[in-house]
């Protein structure tokens, strides 16, 4: 087939399209070889093509992801600053009260519609950051590390990459300023005077006191405060801050 390829990730497998391989017409999705689909749009495509990818998820459903060049939509500037810690409670804990993102428990629900649940939310969660927010910091979540740790449930219900993918994308697709953040120490300093304690804070304590000033406060509230722009942002890019670029 023209502008086709293959591959298995696991067990499912995923079709990549070129853009000899397929085209959309009224509504629907002709791939090479003679296959017309029917597809539910999540939201109309904005401009024509590149590709196509064509996979199926671990509950059997199967998506479209297209590739779309774009230009940035720019949202006006608010003049503020976010850090996100991506927490045990909480989905995302914030240093803004108003922003932090609770933990959704879809796994409780339906399990058909857990992965389209947590994209919703993620992606409206994002919208909302970015639009209230010039300049975001943001833990860089590694799924390997927590995967081996007591937080693994919490972690894979909450979904945390859907929900840092969506913010990343987010801020791209609007020309905000996100840096990702290393969460090496973040979790050791202090968010108020930035002091660091001798030893990292056992996952158990859920309370962050600083020895040096005497603060104390929720410990994943505490972390989103270390890496918030206001906090280091004066001499960017610091030791452990990267551009998402093309995650």
């Amino acid at each position: 087939m023209a502008g086709h390829g293959c591959r298995c990730s696991g067990a499912e497998p995923t079709l990549n399209y070129t853009r000899r391989g397929f085209r959309i017409k009224d509504g629907r999705l002709h791939l090479a070889g003679g296959i017309s689909l029917t597809v539910v749009w999540s939201r109309p495509v904005p401009a024509d093509p590149s590709s196509v990818r064509i996979y199926r998820d671990s509950l059997g459903h199967w998506y479209a992801s297209f590739v779309v060049q774009t230009s940035v939509q720019p949202l006006p500037e608010t003049g503020a600053v976010i850090g996100v810690d991506w927490g045990v409670k909480e989905t995302a804990t914030t240093t803004s009260n108003a922003h932090d993102l609770r933990h959704p428990e879809y796994g409780k629900r339906a399990a058909e519609k857990i992965a389209r649940q947590r994209q919703d939310t993620a992606r409206k969660w994002a919208k909302r950051v970015v639009t209230d927010f010039d300049r975001l910091a943001v833990e860089d979540f590694r799924p390997k590390f927590l995967a081996k740790s007591t937080m693994a449930r919490k972690a894979t219900d909450a979904a945390i990459s859907t929900v840092k993918h969506e913010l990343i994308n987010m801020a791209r697709k609007h020309g905000r300023d996100l840096r990702l953040v290393h969460p090496a120490h973040t979790t050791m300093d202090c968010g108020q005077c930035g002091a660091r304690a001798k030893h990292a804070l056992p996952l158990s304590e859920r309370t962050y006191t600083c020895s040096a000033c005497g603060t104390a406060s929720p410990r994943d509230k505490n972390s989103a405060h270390v890496m918030s722009p206001s906090y280091r942002w004066e001499v960017p890019p610091r030791p452990g801050w990267s551009h998402p670029g093309c995650r």
